[in-house]
């Protein structure tokens, strides 16, 4: 049982190499899409920016840099944004550029220019402070600010913010939340809210007290069992099993195509020992040849990894038939005959 494990396990790491290689290839792919993608919408974005189409401009150039973070679409969504008064946002993407570019070799003069923009911005930068007071600050409190929570150090700060609306919302277990609008009005430079003490949500109900597993009426009520699931060895049978699979389909189409050039050499080759081919017919053999190399791995090491996955399967154990400790139980008993002592270990 042993060596059977031990060949389900190995079998696993067969096909990692090549389906690693896929992979790479694969993601690789996706960054050139990416890329691609993200140049085409800088293009768009700064023939809208140019045109002073600010609104249809600054989302362009925000997938840009979602999809690519490159400076110069982050300059140009910066003055975008600065465009448009969102301060604080251009402010801070004036600063990611100028130290994405200070630490490149060659001197770059973007950055004096992202650096002189991001001074002029600073003086005008709308700022929010957060007070959260220390009878407040009950355990697990959360501060979120539109959506995004503030860690314990950002509160009490002048943290800038864009112009516009903003939300505050603060909880905690067993408290209510509680929510402020804010209105931050451009060229204000500080504006503040004070957090309140929380009130308690009765909506929460209050664990019973009472001994671990005994019911709110004092009765002891049997736990349902834990769902087994499967066991680790059933994962990685199955797992290595469908990987094996994959290859035995990767390899038998590698081999179909195989067999589909090597019906094209009657046409550039003539019979013989050796066939006598021209240039062209030796290009074909030579890729019928690699193919069929590629293939002929790619099955075995599949069906390799795919047996070793369904051996894996059949041996582990259950988790439902595993083995369960027995508890101990014993009985004293007085009769005629004396002492007598019953148990089970």
């Amino acid at each position: 049982m042993r060596v059977l494990r031990v060949i389900g396990y190995v079998s696993v790491l067969c096909l990692l190499p090549v389906f690693g290689r896929v992979e790479t290839a694969r993601a690789q792919s996706q960054q050139t899409a990416d890329q691609a993608a993200a140049e085409a919408l800088f293009q768009e974005g700064v023939a809208l920016l140019t045109d002073k189409k600010y609104k249809e401009a600054c989302p362009k150039l925000e997938e840009s840099v979602r999809l690519e973070r490159a400076p110069g679409a982050l300059l140009n969504l910066a003055s975008c944004y600065e465009a448009i008064g969102k301060t604080a946002s251009a402010w801070a993407l004036y600063i990611e550029v100028r130290d994405i570019l200070r630490r490149r070799a060659d001197k770059d003069p973007r950055v004096e220019m992202a650096d002189k923009r991001a001074a002029d911005l600073f003086p005008k930068l709308a700022k929010l402070t957060i007070v959260v007071p220390d009878n407040v600050r009950v355990p697990n409190l959360i501060v979120k600010r539109d959506g995004s929570e503030l860690r314990e150090p950002q509160w009490g700060t002048a943290i800038p913010v864009d112009p516009g609306e903003h939300v505050i919302e603060v909880s905690a277990v067993g408290k209510k939340t509680q929510r402020h609008t804010v209105q931050v009005e451009a060229g204000k430079v500080d504006s503040s809210v004070t957090i309140a003490v929380l009130d308690t949500d009765p909506s929460v109900a209050t664990a019973p007290t009472g001994s671990a597993g005994s019911s709110a009426t004092g009765l002891d009520l049997p736990k349902p069992p834990p769902d087994p699931g499967w066991s680790t060895q059933r994962k990685v049978g199955a797992a290595a099993a469908g990987v094996g699979g994959l290859g035995l389909l990767i390899g038998g189409i590698i081999g179909s195509l195989a067999a589909s050039k090597n019906g094209q050499l009657s046409d550039y080759c003539i019979a013989g020992d050796p066939p006598q081919c021209n240039s062209a017919g030796m290009g074909i053999a030579a890729d019928v040849k690699m193919l069929g190399a590629v293939s002929t791995a790619t099955l075995v090491a599949g069906g390799v990894l795919a047996a070793g996955g369904i051996v894996l399967w059949v041996i582990a154990p259950s988790a439902s038939t595993a083995e369960k400790p027995q508890k101990s139980a014993t009985t004293l008993r007085v009769g005629p005959t004396g002492l007598t002592v019953q148990g089970s270990w």
